[in-house]
C-alpha cells in the first residue's frame, strides 16, 4: 500500500491508510511552529495521529511516497464527532434545504 514518510531530523515516522486523507501540516501560532503528521481513515471513521511536535529553527523536515508493507503505530486516534445523530439530522436538514432551493426536490408542504 502506499503511503508517506515524514523525517523530521532524525526520526523516521511512516503513515499509510486504504481509504482516506493523510496531512502533514506545519503550523504557526504565537512564537511556536508545530508540525502533525494526521489523518482521516474513512473506513474507520476515525481522526488519526502519527506524530507531533513543536519545530525548532534548524529543523529538517522531508516527505517521501513509499510503500508500506506493515502495520503503521498510531499515537491518538478519535471517532468522527459527526457520527452522531444530531450531526446527521443537522446535515440532512441542510441538504434538504438546498436541493429544494435549487428545484431538485420538491418542498414538504
Amino acid at each position: 500500500m502506499k503511503g508517506f514518510e515524514l523525517i523530521y531530523n532524525d526520526q523516521i515516522v511512516t503513515a499509510s491508510i486504504e481509504r482516506g486523507v493523510i496531512s502533514i501540516i506545519l503550523s504557526k501560532i504565537d512564537d511556536a511552529i508545530r508540525v502533525n503528521f494526521v489523518g482521516f481513515d474513512s473506513n474507520t471513521n476515525q481522526h488519526l495521529t502519527w506524530f507531533k511536535s513543536i519545530v525548532n529553527e534548524s529543523d529538517k523536515i522531508a516527505i517521501k511516497v513509499i510503500d508500506v508493507n506493515q502495520v503503521v503505530e498510531v499515537i491518538d486516534f478519535k471517532p468522527n464527532s459527526r457520527d452522531s445523530f444530531e450531526n446527521k439530522l443537522i446535515e440532512y436538514k441542510g441538504l434538504k434545504k438546498y436541493l429544494e432551493k435549487e428545484g431538485l426536490i420538491k418542498k414538504e408542504e
